[in-house]
């Protein structure tokens, strides 16, 4: 196969004395013609189920693809840890690296929900924030604090002096943060789910032609 990195302007130019190039054509036009039998790889992207696909499609449906993944599995992670925690905080037996973890997850979740666009995951970004804002006093009373960015964090030296009590009161099964980010995560998992799916669908539309293409003809740009 010709290589086409080595086409110069002047290469292009010799169409009258058995050069390579025998028209003036684009580089572009033959690389469409080349081993297709007149059939553009590119033409092949450009439909499907009526609308029109290019390789920028392709892979802005494999990054929306890839946040909401990440989005799904740290909303997962964080309903589980707010189930096994609230448990664990109504029996008197969490400890700070416990509420630290919890933490870790909550702002992981606040930062893919960032990442994400979409009216949706705004409004989950601030419900999620908010479950935290509303229940600042009993949360503070263990040692929690809320950032600028909506991040929570921990001081555990704080948190050793806080009783058992508190401790419930803040991150116990029936207490209002716990009970509302529980159902943020779940709201936000399902809804990340749905997201992955649709940019699957997406991607796998014209994402493997159009990932063969750009291997094949990478210097393209």
């Amino acid at each position: 196969m010709v290589d086409f990195m080595r086409i110069t302007k002047g290469m292009l130019n010799r169409h009258n004395d058995g050069g390579l190039i025998f028209s003036r054509k684009s580089l572009l036009d033959h690389i469409k013609s080349a081993r297709t039998g007149g059939s553009s790889r590119l033409s092949a992207l450009n439909v499907n189920n009526g609308r029109k696909l290019n390789v920028a499609d392709t892979i802005a449906s494999r990054y929306a693809r890839s946040g909401y993944e990440r989005l799904e599995n740290t909303a997962d992670s964080l309903e589980k840890q707010v189930n096994t925690l609230g448990s664990r905080a109504d029996q008197g037996a969490v400890s700070a690296a416990d509420v630290e973890s919890l933490l870790e997850n909550y702002n992981t979740t606040l930062k893919n929900l960032y990442q994400c666009s979409g009216s949706l995951n705004n409004f989950y970004r601030q419900t999620l924030k908010q479950s935290a804002t509303d229940n600042m006093d009993a949360l503070s009373r263990i040692g929690i604090s809320y950032g600028k960015d909506g991040s929570l964090s921990l001081n555990s030296s704080k948190f050793a002096k806080a009783g058992g009590e508190a401790i419930k009161a803040a991150l116990g099964s029936g207490s209002g943060f716990m009970k509302r980010l529980g159902i943020v995560a779940s709201r936000v998992s399902d809804s990340a789910s749905a997201n992955v799916r649709t940019a699957s669908l997406q991607y796998n539309a014209g994402g493997n032609l159009g990932s063969s293409y750009s291997s094949r003809y990478n210097f393209l740009g």
